[in-house]
């Protein structure tokens, strides 16, 4: 599973990056719909995009707004994957129509957190993990012998092991650093020695922090 990175700052863009979205073009699936989305459109390579969102705070979900650029011209159909109270998000706050003309095109799919499904030849696999409000979900995907996974905007926690354990790339946040490891428990984000920790007691393949 290849893999592209086409967001990777938290909170805001700025002069050298976007909000979260992370790409595998080949599968067509999509982690996380930041601001970074309008990416996507340079990388499509299947005629269905699979977008699982780890949670509703807009750094994550703001790019489903992007659609009309990403999906113009192409027939490409769009699928977004996420916890409990997802339709409503999208469709009755994102794309309320004081806030944007247009309804979205895609399908909205409600997960339950700890069913596994398939996309394709891709197994995926959720957890929910602590954030303020609903939690987020994590996400791990498998396909020949391969495991990525995706952790993000939660606390670098021992009860992750299970479901990141030996996977061959853990995609983890890690938003401060570790000067500021008190306050990111405080706002249930990461710090970099907590998750350099947590992948070497999860014995994971390969750490990428964003």
């Amino acid at each position: 599973m290849r893999v592209k990175f086409l967001g990777t700052v938290g909170y805001h863009p700025n002069e050298v990056g976007h909000t979260s979205c992370v790409m595998l073009p080949e599968e067509g699936i999509v982690l996380d719909a930041g601001s970074g989305f309008f990416r996507v459109a340079d990388e499509i390579m299947t005629p269905k995009i699979e977008i699982l969102l780890s949670h509703f705070h807009l750094d994550h979900t703001v790019g489903l707004s992007y659609w009309i650029d990403v999906i113009y011209g192409k027939k490409v159909d769009m699928n977004v994957y996420g916890m409990y109270g997802l339709i409503e998000c999208v469709n009755d706050h994102l794309f309320q129509g004081d806030l944007f003309p247009l309804p979205f095109p895609g399908t909205l799919n409600q997960i339950i957190e700890g069913l596994d499904f398939n996309l394709g030849d891709v197994l995926v696999k959720t957890e929910r993990f602590l954030h303020a409000g609903k939690g987020v979900l994590g996400y791990r995907l498998e396909k020949d012998g391969k495991s990525v996974c995706y952790v993000t905007d939660t606390m670098a926690d021992r009860s992750e092991i299970p479901f990141i354990g030996k996977c061959d790339l853990l995609i983890h946040e890690c938003y401060f650093q570790n000067d500021m490891a008190a306050y990111a428990k405080k706002v249930m984000h990461s710090y970099t020695g907590s998750v350099a920790q947590l992948a070497k007691d999860a014995d994971v393949g390969q750490l990428v922090l964003f």
